[in-house]
């Protein structure tokens, strides 16, 4: 009865971590010089499978853009100019853009983990009986494998005048549900990273 309780309670917890997804940078990096981000117009390019999670994730990367005007690479760039570094060049240049967010997708990986079994022991109050049960061999819930997906993501900024890269980091995220899910956690990660090294406040 007890082991039946407690592995309804795993998979709950592992449903609701799924609805949660975690995200964590695995490597990051900045330029030497990299000063506080103070962009005026950004463009925001998502390296997506297809061009509807293209729109998609550049729409929700730019209504989470601030303090600069922030505009989807879609509504600038078809197809065969974000495939064409000239073509695509002369179009951005042309439009005043200071500044470029890229996040592409790096791919998804299936992994395992093994969740250890727990041993759990009656409580002791203070009478025979409850010595009795406390004494008594523990309870043992055996460990179970876990599987669950990592979707890795590229996030790079740029300063468009003089083409550098000012930031780049490598995240997974954990099991994300949907898209919106994904760049969610990723932008909240990217934050907190860019927050540690004091390129936004």
């Amino acid at each position: 009865m007890r082991t039946n309780v407690l592995r309804t309670l795993a998979v709950a917890l592992l449903f609701f971590t799924g609805c949660a997804p975690r995200t964590s940078f695995v490597n990051t990096w900045a330029a030497p010089d990299a000063a506080p981000l103070d962009f005026k117009k950004v463009l925001v390019i998502g390296a997506f499978p297809n061009d509807q999670m293209r729109r998609s994730a550049e729409d929700q990367i730019v209504s989470k853009i601030k303090n600069a005007q922030a505009v989807a690479s879609y509504t600038v760039l078809n197809m065969e100019e974000l495939k064409d570094k000239d073509l695509a060049k002369a179009k951005i240049e042309g439009q005043g853009f200071d500044g470029a967010v890229v996040v592409r997708y790096q791919g998804t990986d299936k992994r395992t983990e093994y969740v250890p079994g727990t041993a759990y022991s009656p409580g002791y109050y203070g009478s025979f009986y409850g010595y009795y049960g406390y004494a008594s061999p523990v309870i043992y819930d055996p460990g179970y494998v876990a599987e669950y997906r990592v979707v890795q993501i590229e996030t790079t900024i740029f300063s468009l005048p003089d083409e550098k890269m000012i930031w780049a980091g490598l995240s997974e995220t954990e099991d994300p549900s949907s898209l919106q899910q994904l760049i969610d956690s990723v932008s909240q990660s990217a934050a907190t990273e860019l927050r540690k090294r004091d390129l936004i406040k």
